[in-house]
């Protein structure tokens, strides 16, 4: 049996961390699989995917514009996915409790950044998908710090 199956890990699991990155790992694959489906019909329908935006949004989006905010949404789905996989795999794991922290504070940054650039450069309204995305990767930074804290308490 590998480490990261050891029963007197089991104990130490945190619930939060393992249930958040749950939704971290399926929505973070649904998220890349969506980014990566549109850099393809972007670069391949080029100037087509630019015209319907104008004539449904109202708005002109520039092609470099297009590339940033898909790029961003590959980069924010990889990093949900890879949060995710790190809090099914390390959590309660002594010697890996910074992995599952150092990718919540990751995932609020492109979280954060994503919001921005689709609020200044694509023009888009404040939604609350945005606040709910904000306090999904909040769970999951909680849940890593308490994991973290659990498993430097066990070691004291």
């Amino acid at each position: 049996m590998n480490k990261y199956m050891n029963m007197e890990n089991m104990g130490r699991k945190n619930g939060t961390l393992k249930w958040v990155g749950l939704v971290e790992l399926i929505m973070g694959a649904l998220n890349l699989s969506n980014g990566l489906l549109s850099m393809y019909v972007l670069f391949s329908q080029g100037q087509k995917v630019l015209d319907e935006i104008q004539k449904t949004n109202n708005i002109t989006v520039s092609m470099q514009e297009m590339t940033i905010s898909v790029v961003v949404t590959v980069v924010l789905g990889a990093a949900m996915l890879g949060a995710g996989l790190a809090a099914m795999m390390f959590n309660g794991i002594k010697g890996k409790e910074k992995l599952p922290f150092i990718m919540g504070v990751i995932l609020l940054v492109c979280i954060l950044a994503s919001n921005i650039i689709n609020i200044v450069m694509l023009r888009s309204s404040f939604s609350l998908s945005f606040i709910l995305w904000v306090v999904i990767h909040g769970l999951y930074l909680y849940g890593a710090y308490r994991n973290k804290q659990n498993i430097e308490a066990e070691n004291q």
